[in-house]
């Protein structure tokens, strides 16, 4: 079974402001890629699958896409990807059941400019195996590091919330008892 142990950072934490800027260029990221998208859906009717955008961002060598380690900025793309499939599933089902619903339902919004953040996830395949063992586990491009006991981690996530609080989630696996 899956099991989430939660880590909560307020303003004034050594990691707050590193946390803050994974936050802000995931949100960056998020948006540049919702744009071009939106961009396609409208010019086309087309959708620009994961692979597609993720491909051409990395040749490109976007600068959102750069600023978080690849594996990362490609759970944001992963996240976005979701929404956007959300979407059109939302609107079929609209087409067939339109009382369901309060109104047509509309493309994924982009994060506000200046205060938006997005959710910022590490696979266990951007964590350092070495440092977990060691009992820390090490956000790759930043100063990050955290302490733990937990040697099965699956992910880490970092959640911005309200009032200026970051979540992160160590997300581990554990063999259930019978």
């Amino acid at each position: 079974m899956d099991l989430v142990q939660q880590i909560i950072i307020k303003k004034g934490h050594k990691f707050w402001q590193e946390l803050d800027n994974l936050c802000f260029a995931s949100k960056n990221l998020y948006n540049q890629a919702l744009y071009r998208l939106n961009k396609e859906y409208e010019e086309n009717k087309k959708y620009k699958n994961y692979n597609t955008l993720d491909k051409e961002l990395r040749s490109e060598k976007q600068i959102d896409y750069c600023t978080l380690p690849q594996k990362v900025s490609q759970q944001t793309l992963m996240l976005l990807d979701k929404n956007y499939k959300s979407f059109f599933k939302s609107i079929q089902d609209y087409n067939i059941n339109p009382g369901k619903y309060k109104g047509k339902p509309k493309l994924p919004k982009y994060k506000n400019k200046k205060t938006g953040r997005f959710v910022v996830v590490y696979t266990n395949q951007a964590i350092s195996v070495k440092e977990i063992k060691k009992g820390i586990i090490k956000l790759p491009k930043t100063n990050i590091e955290i302490k733990t006991d937990i040697k099965d981690i699956k992910q880490v996530r970092i959640i911005p919330k309200e009032n200026n609080i970051y979540c992160i989630e160590l997300v581990y696996s554990k063999q259930e008892k019978q």
